[in-house]
């Protein structure tokens, strides 16, 4: 039997943990990084999906960004402006624990997407696809197929302005913290 005092202190060694981790990073650092393609899937990732995984980072884990941590990181929000694009996928790439990828079929069809997943395999980052939209098999790039039919992945629905993630948001971050460390 757990008690609340000795959850307490797991819980704080997983916070010291994450915080140690990163304080041997740049001072820009991410749990994860969210690819997206183009603007209505970002629209979607970033007043929806980005919010929503922040809070439930926070919640389970406690709010650490005063340590240096962000938990979610995303083009839009964190690209230094005039700096080479693929010098920031790769800045921010290697502080980052776990990619998240935001496919939809736009995702599938822009070469861009494709090569930043292959980046994400060849730095042997863990990597969790969030599926926007139901895409055949087919239609997927090949890096894509083999992350679809080897892992996991999570299902994003939108419906009236509201968000649905399965699993549930609490387990992805789970999971991501668990790829992640």
């Amino acid at each position: 039997m757990k008690s609340k005092y000795l959850k307490s202190i797991l819980e704080t060694r997983q916070v010291i943990r994450i915080t140690g981790h990163f304080a041997r990073c740049n001072s820009r650092t991410f749990v994860n990084w969210v690819l997206t393609s183009d603007d209505s899937d970002s629209e979607i990732v970033l007043e929806f999906l980005w919010p929503l995984l922040t809070d439930a980072f926070k919640t389970n884990v406690g709010d650490v960004e005063g340590e240096g941590l962000k938990f979610v990181g995303i083009g839009d929000r964190h690209f230094r402006p005039g700096y080479g694009i693929m010098d920031e996928v790769n800045k921010c790439f290697n502080d980052t624990a776990v990619i998240l990828a935001a496919v939809s079929n736009a995702f599938c069809e822009s070469v861009f997407c494709k090569n930043e997943l292959e980046y994400a395999i060849i730095l042997k980052k863990p990597v969790v696809l969030l599926f926007l939209e139901q895409i055949p098999e087919e239609s997927m790039p090949a890096c894509v197929r083999q992350l679809f039919n080897k892992n996991v992945r999570v299902k994003i629905e939108m419906k009236d302005d509201e968000i649905k993630v399965t699993p549930h948001v609490d387990d992805v971050c789970s999971a991501i913290f668990s790829l992640a460390y």
